[in-house]
């Protein structure tokens, strides 16, 4: 009996220690079928779900579109390649996908104006360009009037292999065979004394849901449709909520990126946006090429480069795309750009085109420019694993025991120290901020994402879960615009890195089946290892 409890215990600390068990991120915001039932097969061919290569688990849904279109949410594809992905359509039930057809991704078209740290961006919407051409009914768009017509409770309905529940307590359910669940439309009023986290909320996205019925994590880029006489029309794209099954959900307006969404099926083939990760200043070049892949004339005149917005800091060194690419043409442009400043930013190659609705078409780079820390630096952290640190114009230093951002920053300056290449485990560390002013911050960013946020005269123990294989962590910290202290800074301590939790358990426990003869019981003294583990390291955090 006590090896059952142990087991038990230990299965639920296993669980609230997996990134798959809370209930949301940080703020409790999920991208996200709760309260649903079976779908009916080939009741909806253009259901799409993007899976990794050769496997038959998603991890996001779309929409088929046209031909060789599938449209979905941004934040499902965004930091992907067309090579780290694939899209199944047709797909109904995962372990039986005879009847679903896998196609390769070939190019992947992000808003512009989406923003990739946050988990409630605006813009949440992505156009994948398939390898080809594919034989199944695409789904109709809605259009503005659809959209005007629905009220409250005006019937939708959203369908995906998304969490059936999704709960730290009780786990959760991932189905294999695809949902459908009905929900009420919410008018955007009512939607925004919802909740909190939907009082900003724009016209690119409408609510949907009540108590018990909801979209959830696995759902996010699948479709939502408006029900009416005409039949079922793409209304929206499942972006993110608050919870599952607590709130509304929030979806894209499909209506309201109309012309955005023609643009982009078009047939004009080309590597919209690439992410440069961490590179030092100075100057460089590169590649664009542009395939005209539908059987009209293409204008692509006038190519211009802007870095952060501005011009002066690039030039087009070969252009040989012609102001009307034929049919099936392909040409090349090579832009080349000046980085000057260490900052994350942008370089934009632009085309004035009337062949698009925006009057323009633009390919993009992303750029994070540092500088190496330095061997002091180096040295401090040489307890850590394997990794490259990186800092900002304004360098991190070290200062007796500290390793601390750079003092006597001017108001809305920023001190930035980036570790990158940090293997999978726990990044723990003491921080202490020195400061007159409330405002002034640290902020921590993993992998992209925003992570927290200390103000003032915070002081304490932190710790990282650090999940993927590659990791880069970023700690910011930002003296206020107004700020009227006589000095501001951020001090870190005892920084170390260790493995995770549950991957400590996790090799406790397949030791354990291995000297028990694969008996699947766990002995009691490890059980009592494992309880004293997590006790350790939780009492230390708190």
């Amino acid at each position: 009996m006590k090896h059952n409890i142990l087991s038990a215990v230990i299965g639920t600390l296993l669980l609230s220690s997996s990134p798959l068990m809370a209930s949301g991120t940080d703020s409790d915001i999920t991208t996200r079928i709760i309260g649903g039932e079976k779908a009916q097969p080939n009741d909806w061919p253009y259901m799409a779900a993007l899976t990794r290569i050769n496997k038959n688990t998603s991890f996001c849904g779309g929409s088929l579109i046209s031909e060789r279109y599938v449209l979905t949410a941004a934040h499902c594809v965004v930091g992907e390649a067309p090579s780290d992905f694939e899209v199944l359509l047709n797909a109904y039930d995962m372990d039986q996908l005879s009847s679903a057809i896998r196609v390769k991704v070939k190019q992947i078209y992000l808003h512009a104006d989406y923003q990739k740290n946050s988990n409630s961006s605006p813009h949440d919407i992505a156009v994948l360009e398939l390898v080809k051409a594919v034989t199944i009914e695409a789904a109709e768009l809605d259009d503005q009037a659809d959209i005007d017509s629905l009220i409250y409770g005006s019937d939708m309905t959203t369908i995906g292999f998304g969490y059936r529940q999704y709960n730290g307590k009780q786990g959760y359910d991932k189905p294999k065979v695809l949902h459908q669940v009905t929900l009420p439309f919410v008018p955007m009023a009512q939607c925004k004394q919802a909740h909190s986290s939907f009082e900003k909320l724009g016209d690119g996205v409408f609510c949907a849901g009540e108590t018990g019925k909801d979209t959830c994590q696995g759902d996010s880029g699948g479709p939502i449709f408006s029900n009416d006489n005409s039949g079922k029309k793409l209304a929206g794209i499942v972006s993110w909520g608050v919870g599952c099954g607590k709130n509304l959900g929030v979806y894209t307006k499909v209506s309201h990126y109309h012309h955005w969404i023609q643009d982009h099926i078009k047939g004009l083939s080309y590597r919209q946006h690439k992410d440069l990760g961490i590179v030092r200043i100075g100057i460089d070049s590169q590649a664009f090429t542009f395939t005209n892949q539908s059987n009209n004339d293409i204008e692509l005149k006038n190519p211009k480069v802007l870095v952060d917005g501005r011009n002066g800091l690039g030039d087009i060194s070969i252009n040989n795309c012609p102001e009307s690419l034929a049919a099936g043409a392909k040409c090349s442009i090579i832009a080349n750009y000046a980085l000057l400043t260490h900052r994350q930013g942008r370089v934009v190659l632009e085309l004035e085109s009337s062949s698009f609705a925006e009057g323009k078409i633009s390919a993009w780079l992303d750029y994070d420019a540092l500088q190496d820390a330095g061997q002091e630096v180096a040295n401090y952290l040489r307890a850590l694993p394997e990794h490259k640190a990186h800092t900002n114009s304004h360098k991190w230093l070290v200062d007796g025991d500290y390793l601390r951002s750079e003092s006597g920053l001017s108001k809305n300056q920023n001190s930035e120290l980036v570790l990158e290449n940090l293997r999978r485990g726990e990044l723990s560390f003491i921080y202490s901020i020195n400061s007159d002013d409330k405002l002034d911050s640290l902020t921590i960013y993993v992998n992209g994402k925003r992570k927290e946020t200390f103000y003032n005269q915070a002081t304490g123990y932190h710790t990282l879960e650090l999940y993927n294989a590659h990791n880069t962590v970023r700690f910011d910290y930002n003296r206020w615009k107004y700020s009227k202290g006589h000095d501001s800074y951020v001090k870190l301590s005892d920084i170390k890195h260790q493995k995770l939790t549950s991957d400590l358990i996790n090799e406790i426990l397949i030791e354990q089946a291995k000297n028990s003869g694969g008996g699947g019981s766990i002995g009691f003294g490890a059980g009592l290892g494992l309880l004293a583990l997590m006790w350790m390291r939780r009492s230390r955090q708190q």
